[in-house]
């Protein structure tokens, strides 16, 4: 599933969102612990955009505090 590999973290992995003004430090700080590093998307204004796909933060609002009362009622 592709969501689950783009957005799942692990011990191993995990997504950190930062000011852009930080970038260049949080490069340095991975490749100075031999960490690897991917941008995978940009946050800001009203959507989410994660690889081109743009996604509406109403939408994704209203899945994450839907799916529970949904499936479990």
């Amino acid at each position: 599933n592709a969501g689950i590999d783009l957005l799942s973290e692990t011990p191993g992995r995990v997504i950190v969102a930062i000011e852009s003004s930080n970038t260049d430090a949080l490069k340095n700080l991975a490749a100075d612990n031999e960490i690897p590093l991917n941008k995978i998307g940009v946050t800001g204004g009203e959507s989410l955009t994660i690889n081109g796909c743009v996604i509406s933060l109403t939408e994704l609002r209203d899945v994450h505090t839907s799916t529970f009362p949904r499936l479990f009622g």
